[in-house]
């Protein structure tokens, strides 16, 4: 690897690794495991590789709004008759806001239906109830089990209007 010659030729040792992207669990499991550094375990990478599987974790349970993985048509019709209005359809796999809709009520979700049924269902989406108020966003950089860096920020929409029913 070449990277890994050059760190060992200057002489540095990696402690910990940070991945950005939509694969992010698997960089830095990948990474973590390659340099030995034990930041991120393989259960614990399997516990965020994806949506469900982090929504399903029972330490998030209280945190994490009613969803259903979608299969087919009838799982959104129950979901909206048990939930109602807005509900947030979301991929299971993909990190940050790439295809994920705020649908607020019959006609757009036949409008999303018409464009993106098929992805949707293929794709085994997430349907989640949409909870009104401010969303957070929080990043957290540990290593060796000591917090670093914290960020906490509030996301703004409003100027997003304009792209509903994208988010």
């Amino acid at each position: 690897n070449i990277l890994e010659k050059r760190l060992k030729k200057k002489g540095i040792v990696v402690t910990g690794a940070i991945a950005v992207g939509v694969d992010c669990p698997k960089k830095d499991y990948k990474l973590s495991s390659h340099f030995d550094t034990k930041t991120l375990t393989f259960n614990t990478f399997k516990k965020a590789s994806s949506k469900d599987k982090l929504y399903k974790n029972k330490s998030f349970k209280e945190f994490i709004p009613k969803f259903k993985i979608i299969s087919n048509l009838s799982n959104i019709i129950n979901f909206i008759k048990k939930e109602k209005f807005p509900v947030i359809f979301k991929p299971r796999d993909d990190r940050g806001a790439r295809d994920v809709y705020l649908i607020k009520n019959e006609k757009e979700l036949k409008n999303l239906m018409f464009l993106k049924k098929n992805t949707i269902i293929k794709k085994k989406f997430i349907i989640q109830k949409y909870i009104y108020g401010k969303q957070l966003s929080v990043e957290c950089l540990l290593i060796n089990k000591s917090q670093y860096l914290k960020l906490i920020s509030i996301r703004n929409y409003d100027s997003f209007k304009f792209l509903h029913p994208h988010i």
